[in-house]
């Protein structure tokens, strides 16, 4: 089986699949998670998304209270909630920027078939996605917690998948086209 790859000298080649089937009983997303080069890039793009999530919501925890006052009052916690809902909302914007990055890199050095390469993308971002928003959600919303606000992660979960199918689309389509045609 012939997949079209880049060749390091940034020039089109073609490599034998061999060792790397995906046809027949092994499949492509059993394959990310027992293949040692594909799963380690996948670790590397969700601990990425990892520790964008933990600066995300460490960053807003401690300042929340600079924006609120820090006191008790409603007035408090309603400007508290804004900026939890702002930081909750640019954590789930910042995912598109990060997959394209991140895309980019595993194109260029994942030495693999393009199928390969574009499900370590997709996968990797989608899951990063998720963990980086299921992180932030957490300790921002712990700090609003003791307020009468009911913050639900449930209440999110569909739109957070979704979120997460934009970000792997973006991250794909990354690979794609630098793929078939460079940069």
């Amino acid at each position: 089986m012939d997949d079209e790859i880049q060749t390091d000298g940034g020039e089109q080649g073609h490599q034998r699949s061999v060792n790397h089937s995906i046809d027949g009983s092994e499949g492509i997303y059993k394959q990310l998670f027992t293949d040692k080069i594909l799963r380690n890039k996948l670790v590397v793009i969700v601990s990425i998304y990892v520790i964008t999530g933990l600066s995300i919501g460490l960053a807003g925890f401690t300042t929340i209270d600079a924006f609120s006052g820090g006191s008790g009052n409603l007035g408090s916690q309603i400007i508290g909630g804004i900026f939890v809902m702002i930081a909750t909302v640019f954590t789930a914007l910042i995912g598109v920027p990060i997959a394209i990055m991140l895309a980019l890199r595993v194109s260029d050095s994942l030495q693999r078939s393009n199928i390969e390469t574009y499900a370590t993308t997709g996968v990797g971002v989608f899951l990063g996605h998720l963990v980086m928003f299921s992180i932030a959600f957490v300790i921002l919303a712990s700090k609003i917690g003791n307020a009468s606000v009911d913050v639900d992660l449930i209440s999110f979960f569909i739109p957070m998948l979704l979120a997460a199918a934009g970000v792997a689309f973006a991250g794909v389509s990354a690979s794609y086209l630098t793929r078939h045609h460079g940069l």
